[in-house]
């Protein structure tokens, strides 16, 4: 604020990094975080920022960046480091990242804006398919907004019994038998109405409140 210059934080998620912990076990999972950490440290300068905020998600603060171009840049260096396997002994474990961008003044003016503008972009990169950086742009705003609202009522929705499960019929296409069922969860919120789960899981997995 002082300089007049800007700044770019880029918020990071490893993708499906919960089926590593499932899978291998959190000492693997470890392991895959401290490689993170690692490589990160290594696609950025010297002056830049490499935080673990918690879990699967680090951010990078990247100051006296000239132009939005150069922030794209670093995001792909970390894209292109996340296409080599990690090895740990003689295991090999392939991990994506979904990177979303955001730039000071114009994406927030303070902390808490800025890292919300971060993390919808890094959304929409997961939403797009995975393994992608995107840059936060106004249309994004209002998601924003959005997301923080679910987020707040998505934790009160179990105590109010908002959410249910719905049963959709695995049928034989032979002669027509119900050999099964598939077991879906809906949100019906007072005020919004039903909420599709591609509105609510993601922020339930990124805010622990899947286990619940």
């Amino acid at each position: 604020e002082r300089t007049g210059r800007s700044l770019v934080l880029l918020f990071i998620d490893l993708d499906n990094f919960k089926r590593i912990n499932d899978s291998l076990g959190h000492a693997m999972g470890d392991e895959v975080l401290r490689t993170t950490a690692a490589w990160l440290k290594a696609s950025v300068r010297e002056s830049d920022t490499v935080a673990r905020f918690g879990g699967d998600e680090f951010a990078v603060l990247l100051p006296e960046i000239r132009q939005e171009d150069d922030a794209g840049a670093i995001a792909a260096k970390i894209l292109q480091q996340f296409n080599q396997a990690m090895r740990f002994g003689g295991k090999e474990i392939t991990v994506t990242t979904s990177i979303g961008i955001a730039t000071y003044p114009q994406d927030g003016g303070d902390p808490i804006q800025l890292m919300a503008s971060a993390d919808a972009a890094m959304y929409r990169a997961k939403e797009s398919g995975r393994n992608l950086a995107c840059l936060f742009d106004r249309e994004l705003s209002d998601r924003v907004q959005e997301r923080m609202r679910l987020e707040e009522a998505l934790h009160s929705a179990l105590d109010r019994q908002e959410l249910h499960l719905v049963f959709q019929p695995l049928v034989e296409s032979g002669d027509g038998a119900v050999v099964g069922a598939e077991v879906l969860l809906r949100w019906q919120h007072p005020e919004l109405g039903n909420i599709p789960p591609d509105r609510f899981i993601l922020i339930a997995e990124s805010t622990g409140l899947i286990e619940p």
